[in-house]
């Protein structure tokens, strides 16, 4: 069942609670590439791109904002190649919490990404993202 989170086809982005990760995380496929943002230190714009270049070691010139961000997850070539990728957000209430109209935003972009990586991307690679929860989903 956690073979869902490493594979091709939507939803890219998926709501779980924490139990969850380490049963996610030890079904990685070889080669795949496992990133960890701390969603306690995303609560804004400006906070969720510095955690995101942070975390996943993002090239000097990220302009941290939306369009950057977008344009770094889907040419992840300055990191090492990768079978799949799969970002894990903690604490995804507090994701953008000073700012709820962008949390929408974020989520869709992951969306995006997940689905250019598994149609258009050279190679195609699974992209996904774990949102997690404190508690089980319903």
């Amino acid at each position: 069942m956690m073979q869902k989170y490493w594979a091709l086809e939507h939803p890219w982005a998926h709501h779980v609670d924490k139990n969850s990760v380490p049963s996610v995380i030890a079904e990685a496929p070889q080669n795949a590439a496992a990133f960890v943002l701390n969603g306690l230190s995303m609560r804004s714009d400006e906070a969720l791109f510095v955690e995101f270049a942070r975390a996943m070691s993002f090239p000097d010139h990220f302009g941290k904002n939306w369009a950057a961000l977008l344009d770094c997850l889907e040419d992840m070539t300055w990191n090492p190649p990768a079978s799949s990728f799969l970002l894990v957000v903690s604490d995804w209430a507090a994701v953008l919490s000073e700012s709820r109209d962008d949390k929408s935003l974020l989520e869709t972009t992951l969306q995006e990404v997940g689905s250019r990586w598994a149609m258009e991307a050279p190679g195609r690679a699974p992209f996904n993202s774990l949102l997690v929860t404190e508690t089980p989903s319903a």
